[in-house]
C-alpha cells in the first residue's frame, strides 16, 4: 500500500536547480525527502514485483547468519538459527490443523520471542494471524475473536491471559486453544500445550508449497483499531504490505545488520510489529524485546545492550523525562528514536538531555493510505508537504474544515469540502491509489469502512480516506498533529473507544445512560477517560456501593487504559438537535469542581472505588501528586 501511496513523487525535476530554488525555497529539504523516499519506493516496488514474503526475508537472514543475535529477551539470547528452528516446528504443527484458505488463527500473548516464532511459523503455511491486544478481556476479547472467527487461538502462559480466555471460550465456536510455555499437565481443559507439540515436531523447512494457495493480496495479519463504531475492528494487512515492513525502517533510518533496536511497545501494535520487528528482519539486525515498558530500566537496558535505535510513543518519552537524571542519560549508543505522538515541548528537552542525534516522528494509520515522516529533526512535526511535493504527488493529501463534534468534513453550499488555510487545523484526507480497495480495509464490516471514507470531496466521484485526525501545516510546510476527533481518544498510548466504555457502564442496572469522552490533564499526554452518567429512575445520588460496583465492572471488563478516571453525574443527558449525545461542551468543562456543579468522582485504585472529587483532590491531580 505504501509503495502506491508515494508513487510518482520521486521523478526528476526537469529544470535547472536555480529556477526551482527561486520557485521553491525549500528545495534542499525537498531533494533530501525525495531521495530518501525514492530509496524506499524502489525497495517497495521490488517487493511487489517479486512476491517476496516475510518468511522469505527471515529465511534468507537465518540461512546467511544463523548465529547472529536476533532477539534478546530477559537477558537471554535467541539467534536467527534458534528462532528458525522454532518457526519450522510451529509450521509443521500448523499444517496438521488442516485449516481451509481464509481460516484465521489468533495470537493472545505479551511481548516474547514465541510471539515472533508463532507469526513466522503460521506465515509459512499461509495462515492469517489476528494479533489480539493482551489487555483485553470479557466482551471486548470475545468480540475480537468473533470478528475473525478464529479457528485456532495461541495463548501465552501468563495466568491472566488464560483466565481471560477461559471466561469467553464458552461463547465462541469451539476453537482449538494452544498455550506456549507450559506442559500439558499444568493446563486446564480445553487448553493444549504448544510447547509439548514443538518438542515432538520436526524442524525441517515445510517448503513453499505450504503457502501456495495464497496470493500477495491475501491477508497475512489482522491488526485491531478502535473507531467510531465502538468496538475494535480487524484491519486487513496483506502479504505484500507485511513484506513491505521489512524495508520501511531500514530505508528511513539507514539500518544495517549492526543496529540493535529496542522495542518496549506491544507487538500487537502496527508500530511495534510492522516498523520494529519487520524492520529488524529486513536489515538482519538485532531486537532487544521487553515485555513491558519500564522507565526506570530503559536507559540501563540501552547502555547494557548497546542499543542504537529506540521505538517510542509520546507517552513513554514523558515517563522517561520525569526519571532522575543519571550518567546513563548520555552514555548510550542511541542514534535514532522512531515513533509518534511526541509533543514539541517534550521533544526538545528529551533530545537535549539524552543527546539523541535523530528523531524520526511519523504519522500513519494501520488502515490508512499514506505514511508521513519528519526527516529533519523539526520538533513537533510529523512530515513535510511542500508546494513542490504537492504538485507532483499523484495521490494527494488535504486538510479540510470539519464539523465540531463529528469526524466528518464540513461541506459548502455545493456539497464540497473546504480546504483550511496554512496554520489552521484541518481534518486529514488522503487519496486512494488505484490498487487499494476500500472494501478490503476491514474484515466483514462495510459500515465501518464507509465511516472512514470521504466521497465527492472536491468533485463528484472522487474518494478519500478520512483519518479522523486534525493536523495543520506550518509556514515551512511541516505537518503537525493537532488533535483526534470523533468517538475515540488516546490515553496511555492506546486508542479508547467511547462507545465500548459506555456499553460496559450501561450493564449496571442503576445507570440509565453514559456519555464517554476524553479530557485533558495538564502535563499529561493524550486525554483521560471521563463518563457523564444519568442514573436510572429512583436513584438520585451515586452511593458508595454504586461507586464500588462501577469500579468492579470496569476492572472486570476494560483494560486499565480504557477505565474512566472521572465520573460526572447529571440529572438528564444533554443531546444535540439530532438526538446525539453532546460532547463538545462536556470536554471543554473537563473535571474542574470549581466550574462544575454536578457531582464529580475520581477513580481511586487504592480504595478500589470511585471517590468524590473535591478541590483538594483536584489540585493534587493537577500537580501530579495523585496516581493516574
Amino acid at each position: 500500500m505504501y509503495e502506491k501511496a508515494v508513487a510518482g513523487v520521486f521523478g526528476a525535476c526537469g529544470a535547472s536547480y536555480a529556477a526551482y530554488k527561486l520557485m521553491f525555497p525549500w528545495l534542499g529539504k525537498d531533494l533530501f525527502d525525495l531521495s530518501v523516499f525514492g530509496r524506499l519506493r524502489k525497495a517497495l516496488m521490488a517487493i511487489e514485483k517479486s512476491d517476496r514474503r516475510i518468511g522469505d526475508a527471515f529465511d534468507e537472514v537465518a540461512g546467511r547468519t544463523p548465529d547472529k543475535y536476533f532477539i534478546i529477551f530477559n537477558d537471554r539470547i535467541y539467534t536467527y538459527g534458534q528462532i528458525l528452528d522454532q518457526v519450522n516446528r510451529i509450521a509443521h504443527i500448523a499444517k496438521s490443523w488442516n485449516l481451509k484458505k481464509g481460516d484465521v488463527a489468533a495470537v493472545f500473548m505479551e511481548n516474547e520471542p514465541a510471539f515472533v516464532a508463532v507469526f513466522l511459523g503460521l506465515q509459512k503455511c499461509g495462515i492469517p494471524l489476528a494479533l489480539i491486544n493482551h489487555n483485553l478481556k470479557s466482551r471486548s476479547l470475545e468480540h475480537c475473536l468473533r470478528a475473525v472467527d478464529a479457528k485456532v487461538i495461541i495463548c501465552g502462559s501468563d495466568e491472566h491471559l488464560m483466565e481471560s480466555l477461559l471466561e469467553v471460550l464458552p461463547n465462541l465456536s469451539d476453537p482449538s486453544v494452544f498455550v506456549h510455555g507450559l506442559p500439558s499437565q499444568e493446563l486446564p481443559v480445553p487448553f493444549q500445550s504448544l510447547t509439548d507439540l514443538m518438542a515432538d515436531a520436526v524442524s525441517t523447512c515445510v517448503g513453499k508449497e505450504a503457502q501456495a494457495h495464497t496470493t500477495p493480496d491475501d491477508v497475512a495479519v489482522f491488526f485491531y483499531t478502535s473507531g467510531t463504531t465502538g468496538l475494535p475492528k480487524p484491519v486487513r494487512i496483506t502479504h505484500v504490505r507485511t513484506a513491505s515492513g521489512t524495508v520501511l525502517l531500514p530505508s528511513l533510518a539507514n539500518m544495517t545488520p549492526e543496529d540493535v533496536v529496542y522495542t518496549t511497545v506491544p507487538l500487537y501494535h502496527s508500530s511495534g510489529f510492522l516498523i520494529g520487528l519487520l524492520g529488524v528482519i529486513g536489515a538482519g539486525a538485532t531486537m532487544v524485546l521487553r515485555k513491558k515498558f519500564s522507565a526506570s530500566h530503559f536507559w540501563e537496558d540501552c547502555c547494557r545492550h548497546k542499543i542504537t535505535i529506540i521505538q517510542y510513543i509520546g507517552e513513554l518519552i514523558r515517563y522517561l523525562m520525569v526519571q532522575p537524571e543519571s550518567d546513563r542519560d548520555t552514555k548510550h549508543c542511541v542514534r535514532v528514536a522512531v515513533g509518534n505522538g511526541l509533543r514539541e515541548d517534550v521533544w526538545e528537552k528529551f533530545q537535549k538531555r539524552h543527546r539523541i542525534p535523530m528523531i524520526l516522528e511519523f504519522f500513519a494509520a494501520t488502515e490508512g493510505t499514506t505514511l508521513m515522516v519528519n526527516l529533519h529533526n523539526v520538533p513537533g512535526a510529523c512530515g513535510r508537504y511542500s508546494p513542490l511535493v504537492q504538485l507532483i504527488d499523484p495521490y494527494p493529501k488535504y486538510l479540510v474544515k470539519y464539523e465540531p463534534g463529528t469526524d466528518q468534513p464540513l461541506r459548502d453550499k455545493n456539497g464540497r469540502c473546504i480546504k483550511v488555510k496554512r496554520g489552521e487545523p484541518g481534518l486529514l484526507l488522503s487519496a486512494f491509489p488505484p490498487t487499494v480497495h476500500p472494501d478490503d480495509m476491514y474484515h466483514a464490516n462495510k459500515a465501518a469502512v464507509e465511516k472512514k471514507l470521504a466521497r465527492d470531496v472536491f468533485k463528484k466521484g472522487d474518494l478519500y480516506f478520512n483519518y479522523g485526525d486534525l493536523l495543520y501545516l506550518d509556514d515551512n510546510y511541516f505537518f503537525h498533529f493537532a488533535d483526534r476527533i470523533g468517538d475515540t481518544f488516546r490515553w496511555k498510548g492506546e486508542n479508547v473507544s467511547t462507545q465500548e466504555v459506555a456499553n460496559v457502564l450501561a450493564t449496571l442496572d442503576f445507570i440509565l445512560d453514559a456519555n464517554v469522552y476524553g479530557v485533558e490533564i495538564p502535563g499529561q499526554d493524550g486525554k483521560a477517560g471521563m463518563a457523564c452518567l444519568v442514573l436510572s429512575e429512583g436513584n438520585t445520588d451515586l452511593t458508595d456501593s454504586m461507586c464500588k460496583a462501577i469500579y468492579k465492572e470496569c476492572v472486570m471488563s476494560l483494560p486499565s487504559y480504557a477505565r474512566p478516571l472521572f465520573l460526572r453525574v447529571q440529572a438528564q443527558m444533554e443531546l444535540t438537535g439530532t438526538y446525539k449525545q453532546r460532547k463538545v461542551e462536556l470536554v471543554k468543562e473537563g473535571f474542574d469542581p470549581n466550574k462544575i456543579t454536578d457531582p464529580l468522582f475520581w477513580l481511586d485504585t487504592a480504595k478500589q472505588s470511585y471517590v468524590p472529587l473535591n478541590n483538594q483532590l483536584y489540585s493534587r491531580i493537577l500537580i501530579g501528586h495523585s496516581r493516574l
